[in-house]
């Protein structure tokens, strides 16, 4: 296994300098690629958004080299993940595919995946209402809403440099604590393929700001690192899922509260994007104090969004505890809400002078 890491990571490290080097002259003389001018831009200059194809190029070379391609999981997810892959790729490239076909495109992996693999769904047990807890109808549209609510949260908080890098790194770092006190190699090892390229890919995002995870790295590894910790939930039903709840809090809370948020906003629809997220908010204000430095800026966010990006981790001191992981969760949106509007409020009166 690790002469497998090691022949990946040297193989990862020598496609991503060959990419980085031909990347911008084909870039400036391909005339296939579409500048990028969301109203969410925070980089003055062009930056690649490819960093999840340069991860699931890793992740596949480990996979052929190990033959994990003859394990039904294994296979079933890179089949499933095909449809999103190719309309994720799409809009890295020109940045052209409307919401509502992205959207078709996550919802149909989901299901192709739900369809080509017989997992377990996990019992998601919720207070006060028990005829859930068995019912696979509800449990079937529950995971598939909390997948594509995943997919596209990833998608909402990468943009600033490392917030999307270190909430997976940090999501996958539970996972491998969980198979660590549940005695699972098998799911500890697809953990630590879909780790290793992110670290790797971390030193060229931050503070260098050098590359982003892209539509295809948010939503692929939305899909697997969901779809993973689904299928590992339902191996082992004496672990509280709400453990899974609490590991992918943060960007499913960024799009849900978002959502909520242009819903009385009237003004904005909630497909519309804005630059009213926490670490957009952030990244403003930061401007404002270095007199408009962007880099520096962009880097500053981290600091403060670590908390949340990072806090899948304390899974590690509450995952036996269901009392303890509602706390957390409850703590999380208390932190999370209270520090938004704090800064929603100064930025509005710092702008509305300006």
């Amino acid at each position: 296994m690790i002469s497998s890491y090691l022949i990946s990571t040297v193989l990862f490290f020598g496609f991503l300098i060959l990419f980085f080097y031909l990347w911008k002259v084909f870039f400036i003389h391909s005339h296939l690629f579409r500048y990028y001018n969301s109203v969410q831009r925070s980089h003055e200059s062009e930056v690649p958004r490819f960093g999840g194809v340069c991860c699931l190029i890793f992740i596949l070379i480990y996979c052929l080299i190990n033959d994990l391609f003859v394990k039904p999981l294994v296979l079933n997810l890179f089949l499933s993940l095909i449809p999103l892959l190719l309309i994720s790729l799409v809009e890295d490239f020109f940045h052209c595919i409307k919401p509502l076909y992205r959207f078709l495109g996550m919802l149909f992996s989901i299901l192709l995946f739900f369809s080509l693999d017989n997992i377990v769904l996990p019992n998601m047990y919720l207070p006060f209402f028990d005829y859930f807890h068995d019912n696979n109808i509800f449990l079937t549209i529950f995971y598939i809403f909390s997948l594509l609510v995943l997919i596209n949260g990833n998608n909402l908080i990468d943009g600033m440099n490392g917030i999307l890098i270190t909430n997976l790194i940090a999501q996958l770092l539970a996972l491998i604590f969980l198979c660590y006190k549940f005695n699972d190699s098998i799911y500890m090892e697809y953990a630590f393929i879909f780790l290793l390229p992110l670290l790797l890919l971390f030193i060229f995002n931050y503070p260098l700001g050098k590359i982003f995870m892209g539509d295809t790295g948010a939503y692929i590894y939305g899909f697997l690192i969901g779809t993973i910790l689904i299928s590992f939930f339902g191996k082992h039903p004496e672990l509280i899922t709400w453990n899974a709840v609490f590991i992918f809090l943060y960007p499913s809370f960024e799009l849900l509260f978002s959502i909520i948020r242009k819903f009385f906003e009237k003004e904005k629809g909630p497909t519309n994007a804005d630059m009213l997220h926490l670490h957009s908010i952030i990244y403003k204000l930061y401007l404002k104090k270095t007199n408009g430095d962007v880099i520096k800026s962009n880097n500053n966010v981290l600091k403060i969004m670590v908390l949340f990006s990072f806090s899948p981790t304390l899974v590690i001191f509450i995952y036996d505890s269901f009392t303890n992981i509602l706390l957390a969760i409850i703590l999380f949106l208390i932190l999370y809400t209270t520090l938004y509007f704090y800064l929603r409020r100064l930025y509005e009166t710092y702008y509305s002078r300006h």
